[in-house]
């Protein structure tokens, strides 16, 4: 197979400060041009596709005072299958492997968000940070396998999965200048296929 790919972006943002407080909402978006000439077996089929894609990002920093700083960020991205995965084609060059396409297949989403917070102890010259992240993955695209016992043959194909939540804490001591001792919590997901 072969084939081109075209991306171009825009993006748009600024940055705030009001205060101790500084904004910095963005927007990105990237417009995607693909084409494939896909030639295995008896398939030859040509595709194309045009998307676009969505970025936006907001940032927030807050110092309360000297020796506190809260940080907070939000972004949502998205990511297209690959565009062979999203043909209507049965690979049986292998007939007891067969790979299909899957022209349902949806774009996938990723939501993250963390949360931080800083404090600065100049008394034991210590940097003490805690954190929160939580990360949403929408629709994600995983490879499924069937398998026919009667036949012998396995059937596999892109499907999306049901959205997938993930969450971590984290805990970080600084020495200053160098030593730095961290405990993280181990990242949490929840999710299956649908």
């Amino acid at each position: 197979s072969d084939g081109s790919e075209s991306k171009h972006s825009a993006m748009a943002g600024v940055t705030l400060n009001i205060g101790k407080l500084n904004l910095r909402p963005s927007f990105n978006l990237d417009f995607m041009h693909e084409n494939i000439n896909y030639r295995r077996g008896k398939l030859d089929t040509i595709a194309a596709r045009n998307a676009t894609m969505p970025k936006p990002r907001f940032e927030l920093t807050w110092h309360p005072s000297r020796s506190q700083t809260i940080r907070a960020n939000v972004a949502y991205s998205q990511t297209l299958p690959s565009i062979v995965s999203t043909l209507d084609y049965t690979d049986d060059t292998n007939p007891l492997f067969i790979t299909q396409g899957n022209s349902r297949l949806k774009r996938s989403g990723l939501l993250k968000t963390d949360f931080n917070y800083s404090l600065i102890i100049p008394k034991f010259e210590q940097v003490l940070t805690f954190g929160i992240e939580y990360r949403k993955d929408y629709d994600p695209v995983g490879n499924v396998q069937y398998f026919n016992s009667a036949t012998g043959v396995f059937r596999t194909r892109s499907e999306n999965m049901r959205s997938t939540l993930l969450s971590a804490t984290t805990a970080d001591m600084a020495q200053l200048p160098l030593s730095t001792m961290m405990l993280h919590s181990p990242m949490c997901a929840i999710g299956s296929a649908k």
